[in-house]
Formats: C-alpha cells, structure tokens, sequence
C-alpha cells in the first residue's frame, strides 16, 4: 500500500503552485499550461490527502512542538527580515532568499522534528540548492537575470515542493483503483 498524505504534503502542494505561478515569466506561452499542470497536481494532492483520511499514518507523523515551533519562528524571522533587506540591495534575489530558506526549513524537519522523513529531507535538499543556484546566477549576472533566478529558484522550488506529493498521490489513486 502507498503511503498516506498528510498534512505537510497539502503544505508542499499550496506553496509548490504559488512559487510556479508567482516565478514563471520567463516561460512566455508556456507559463499558462505550466501553471494549469501545477494547479492540476495541488488538486490532485487534496483529493488524494481526502481519500487517505483514515489509513495507517495519515495524520502525519508524530508531532514534536517544541521543534517544530523553532524551526518555523527560525524560518519566519529569516523570511520576514531578510526577503525584504535584500530586495533593497538587490531586487532580483528575494526568491532565492526564499528557497534557501525554505529549503533550509524542510532539512530541519526531516532531521529534528521528522527524523528519517527522507522525502523532507530530498526536498530541503534540492531547494536549498537551487535557492543557491539562485543566488549563483544573480550575483554573477546583475539585475537583468531576474527572471532566469525566478525560474531556477521560484519555479524549480515549486517543482520539487509538487513532485513527492503528486506521486504519492498518483500512487495512492492507482492502488484504490487496483
């Protein structure tokens, strides 16, 4: 049986459609279908969260307060302070702040609060390198690279926060439909 969704991939689904639609200009008519597909994967990921309502772990795993609540007043205070600072020097590299962070973010729960979560810790992974990538091409290539940043950190984020989730939830369709 396929693993049951919970309440963090509801989490990764809302976040995954709003860094694609908010990130992907640069797409040009691509961006439209690009943000239909994500938007299509976050409702898959609500139904599927739905239908595995009552199976084995479905609530999630246990929760350890005290971590989690320091992990995200960390992430809070690093978001909330530094996007805004940063954009005053450089505009374009909020969103690879965002990443990082983000990224950063899921790495600690997957080792404090949800120890030996590895889709949390795949995700954290991939975004905090991509929110590097981010930062990477825009500080090597100024101002004009804002929308290349927006794709690699915004959309490649929204990616990988859409990805576990929607093949847990094509995986959970695919047994009940078995």
């Amino acid at each position: 049986m396929p693993r049951p969704l919970h309440p963090g991939d509801l989490i990764a689904a809302m976040f995954g459609v709003v860094f694609v639609a908010a990130n992907s200009q640069l797409l040009g008519a691509a961006r439209l279908p690009v943000i239909v597909v994500a938007i299509a994967a976050g409702i898959a990921i609500v139904v599927a969260a739905q239908r595995s309502r009552g199976m084995s772990g479905a609530a999630g795993p246990p929760m350890h307060r005290t971590a989690y609540l320091r992990i995200v007043a960390v992430e809070a205070v690093a978001l909330v302070v530094g996007a805004p600072l940063l954009a005053r020097f450089a505009p374009h590299l909020p969103i690879a702040w965002v990443a990082l962070v983000v990224g950063l973010h899921f790495v600690a729960f997957a080792v404090w609060w949800l120890p030996g979560e590895r889709t949390f810790l795949a995700i954290g992974a991939v975004m905090t390198v991509l929110g590097v990538l981010g930062f990477a091409i825009g500080l090597t290539g100024g101002e004009d690279t804002a929308d290349v940043v927006a794709l690699v950190a915004g959309v490649g984020s929204g990616v990988t926060l859409l990805v576990p989730s929607t093949i847990a939830a094509v995986r959970l369709f695919s047994a009940r439909a078995a």
